[in-house]
Formats: structure tokens, C-alpha cells, sequence
């Protein structure tokens, strides 16, 4: 423990994602002998797929045009309750009963001015996929509501969106809140590490938990409890010397970019050749935040971690109370942490999922487990079994329910065993019962924010990071 002193292009673009693989694959190989570069470059192309961004709007595919709101409701089958999701492109969080009428709406602008004061602002919005502009995460606690804008901050609003605390923390990603009312958070930290070939920077995931008033009460970093665990350690390793190789080939990795972002190339540049002068050259000190947002753009992303959930102590005495659920993407590993001892209670994952998004507890012990397949072109849900290691139960398997979510997504097991998904480069949730069958089915219905077109010609979506169903009772206060 230490002192606290001391974000998919899914859908949008396609052509351009699959001319920046194939540009990493020629650069590299370019400096590579013919003997060993087919593998290498295997190796090196999986690791890029980490960088694959959480756009905030994408193109709306052809079998989805016209469809907005709620598209499905089958009343019997469903299960009722109120539909909460954050904007990704304000910071606004929006609260939608089963047929998609706006219930109750937060509005947190202004509250975090991260994005504003960055020194190259405009270039910063016109980079797809570095940080969300709005609300990645919104959830209810209570009376109020908690929500993070990804690598700026913490807020805590109450129901007329006065706020109780707007944390500068560069929360990311996820939060949740133990027994005494602590709030476990994300947070982004630059890291060095030191390695016998060379040192790297990188961005540890650091939990902070911090009180119900917004007092920062510990800090516990990521990097240094999985680095720790000899099971884990091996493929911790790997991911920083694929990160020092492509620091060592940045040049390579910036021209990667901008291929697959032509039309913010200028920006792309502006952005690396910040880095340089504020990590290599040194001749120019950012905020903590705006240090994230540059290193966002490089190799530096080792872990992203994207879940967090303190758990209860179920699940056969595998862990206890208070420990903690974290989802560590770029290494397709899922893990329980003592954060107290500093260790790793649990793990599991890789060579089973894929860049994988939001695992939580069920009451019968059991994973639920949003598996993004992104190596494997195809997404499912998952239910696992953490004693035996074994998966129970799946969806997106089948022909007919198969889908694919290349970065973001959300998954949630409602009471009434039925599964509320969240496909979130499309701007879709969907609810299915035990068999698969889809019996709720919603798409955003703001087209979302794109800063090179004011008049878009193509029919747009604004993402969906998660849609969560929450209980009409827990939030009656709000609109009575």
C-alpha cells in the first residue's frame, strides 16, 4: 500500500484498421531478418491490437440503420426495471425505462477542466479514441450518482446534479463501493521500469479508495501486486518488452497511426511530438492527466486494467471479503487481489479470453465474463466457474447470436437469469433470456460528436461504454 501523497473503432472505419495492422507488419519486418520475422511480427501484431481505441461515435452498420431507441420489448420476458448509461461525448448521465422514455438526466460539464487546459486541445479531440470526452462509467449510489471522465476525474453529483466532489485523479475505466461506503476507483499513474535492457514507461493502473466525502484514503498500484506473482509475472514481462521494442521503434508506431487516422494525422503528430518534449527532452512539465493523455497514444498501455469490483467472499473460500475483481485487458487475465497484502489471490484467462471487459461475482459463486474475442474476430459472454476453472455457460456461440465488440462492452445478470449485454461500438444494449433469445433491445439515439464533420453524410451512433439495469424502487426519489 502506499501514501496517497506519494479507453473501439468497431464498425467505423474498418478499412483503415486493417491498413495500420498492415502497416506494422511492413515496417516491422522492414528492420527484421526473413529467418525469425514471421513470428516476431505475429507476436508484435497481437500486442498492437491493445491500442485498438474507445471511440465515442462510430458509422451505423447497414442491418442497424434507422434503428434508434427502444427496437424490441417483449414485457413478460424482460426484466423490469430502469436503463442507466453515461454520455460518452458530454458529461451527462442519462436514466431510460424499458421503452426508452428519458426518465432523469446528471449533467456534470464543467465540473473537470482536464480536457479543456490540455495544451493542444483541438488536437487532442480530433486523435480518435484517447479518453472519452463524457461519463465512461455512471453508477447510482444511493441518492447520488458516481461517475468518472476517463483519465480526468471522480464527481459525485446528487439528484439536481449539484456536486458533493469533483476528484482530478485520472479515474478510468470502472469503481465500486465496499461495506463502510469507501469508493474503490481506477486511477492512471506514468510509471518507470526499470529493465536490464532498457527502462520503459508505462501506465500503471493504480485503486484508490477514497471516502464517501472524497478524501483519498490509499493507494494501491496494479503493476506492482501482479508483477509480484510469479504466475503472472512471465506474461507481465513480455507485454514491457513488446512495450520497450516499439518505444525503441516509435517513429514506425507514429506513422502506424496516422495511416490508420488520416484525417488526424496533423493532430497524431502534434501529439508525439509533445511526448518528446515533455518525456525524452524533458523541456516541458504536463499535469499528471495530461501526461496520460500523450502516453495514451504510445506503447505505454501494458495492463489496462478495465474492471473493478469489490467482492463479497463467496466462491468457496477462493477469496475474502473486501477483496478485489480487477480485469487486466492487454494481459487477457482476470485476477483477485488482497490489497492489504499486496498479492494476487486468484487469476485466470489467458488463452481462454481476449481483451475481455467487465467480470463480476454472481450469487452463485460463479464469472459472468464480457469476453471481447478481439484476437478471434468474435465476442460471446461467459460464465465460468472460478473453482474448477471450467466455463458453464455461453452466449454468442450460436450463428444466430453471434456478435463482435472489439473494445468496450458491458454484461450484467439480472434476477431474473436473463443477461443484459452492452455491444458498445455499435450503441446497442440487449437484454437475452437463459437460451439466448433476445427480449429487449435498445440503440442510443444520439448520434454522438465528431470533430471533422459538422453535417456527417453517414448515418452515425454515439457508443455505449456500459447500460446497466438498475431497480425502479432504488431510484424512485429521483423522479417522485
Amino acid at each position: 500500500m502506499r501514501n496517497p501523497d506519494h479507453h473501439d473503432r468497431d464498425g467505423l472505419r474498418t478499412p483503415r484498421l486493417a491498413l495500420f495492422l498492415l502497416c506494422l507488419l511492413v515496417a516491422a519486418c522492414s528492420g527484421q531478418d526473413k529467418e525469425d520475422s514471421a513470428a516476431t511480427e505475429r507476436e508484435e501484431l497481437a500486442t498492437q491490437l491493445r491500442s485498438l481505441p474507445y471511440v465515442s461515435r462510430s458509422k451505423v452498420r447497414q442491418e442497424n440503420q434507422g434503428l434508434r431507441g427502444v427496437v424490441k420489448h417483449e414485457d413478460e420476458r424482460s426484466h423490469a426495471g430502469l436503463n442507466l448509461y453515461g454520455s460518452m461525448t458530454h458529461s451527462r448521465a442519462y436514466l431510460r425505462d424499458m421503452t426508452g422514455e428519458l426518465v432523469h438526466t446528471w449533467n456534470g460539464e464543467g465540473l473537470l477542466d482536464e480536457r479543456q487546459s490540455f495544451p493542444l486541445r483541438g488536437d487532442l479531440d480530433a486523435v480518435d479514441g484517447i479518453s472519452a470526452p463524457g461519463f465512461i462509467v455512471a453508477e447510482l449510489h444511493g441518492e447520488h450518482l458516481l461517475a468518472i471522465e476517463a483519465h480526468a476525474g471522480l464527481v459525485k453529483l446528487d439528484r439536481d446534479s449539484r456536486p458533493v466532489f469533483a476528484l482530478t485523479n485520472n479515474a478510468h475505466h470502472d469503481l465500486d463501493t465496499d461495506r463502510e461506503g469507501n469508493i474503490h476507483v481506477l486511477t492512471g499513474v506514468p510509471r518507470l521500469v526499470e529493465m536490464t535492457r532498457g527502462d520503459v514507461v508505462i501506465i500503471d493502473d493504480v485503486i484508490q479508495v477514497v471516502s464517501a466525502e472524497g478524501s483519498v484514503l490509499s493507494e494501491h498500484s496494479v503493476f506492482e501486486i501482479i508483477a509480484g506473482d510469479p504466475a503472472v509475472h512471465a506474461l507481465l514481462s513480455e507485454s514491457l518488452d513488446e512495450a520497450r521494442y516499439w518505444f525503441e521503434h516509435l517513429d514506425r508506431w507514429r506513422d502506424a497511426k496516422i495511416e490508420m487516422n488520416p484525417a488526424g494525422g496533423a493532430s497524431i503528430k502534434a501529439m508525439f511530438d509533445l511526448y518528446d518534449e515533455a518525456f525524452v527532452k524533458r523541456t516541458r512539465r504536463l499535469r499528471r492527466s495530461h501526461e496520460l493523455y500523450v502516453l495514451l497514444l504510445t506503447p505505454a498501455d501494458v495492463l489496462h486494467t478495465n474492471t473493478l469490483e469489490v467482492l463479497d467472499g463467496r466462491a468457496d473460500g477462493l477469496w475474502e471479503e473486501g477483496h478485489v475483481l480487477v480485469s487486466v485487458r492487454n494481459l487477457d487475465l482476470i485476477a483477485v487481489l488482497d490489497l492489504e497484502a499486496g498479492r494476487v489471490v486468484w487469476s485466470w484467462g489467458p488463452g481462454v479470453v481476449s481483451r475481455q471487459h467487465q467480470p463480476s461475482l454472481l450469487p452463485n459463486g460463479n464469472l459472468l465474463v464480457f469476453d471481447n474475442g478481439t484476437a478471434r474476430g468474435r465476442s460471446r459472454i461467459i460464465e465460468m466457474d472460478p473453482a474448477r476453472g471450467e466455463i458453464v455457460w455461453t452466449h454468442g456461440e450460436t450463428p444466430a447470436s453471434r456478435f463482435f465488440c472489439g473494445a468496450m462492452g458491458g454484461v450484467q445478470r439480472l434476477p431474473n437469469g436473463n443477461t443484459l449485454i452492452t455491444e458498445s461500438a455499435v450503441g446497442r444494449a440487449f437484454e437475452v433470456d437463459p437460451a439466448g433469445r433476445v427480449v429487449w433491445d435498445f440503440f442510443n439515439p444520439d448520434r454522438g460528436y465528431n470533430p471533422f464533420e459538422e453535417k456527417p453524410a453517414e448515418e452515425t451512433i454515439e457508443s455505449i461504454y456500459r447500460l446497466e439495469r438498475v431497480a425502479t424502487d432504488v431510484v424512485e426519489s429521483l423522479y417522485h
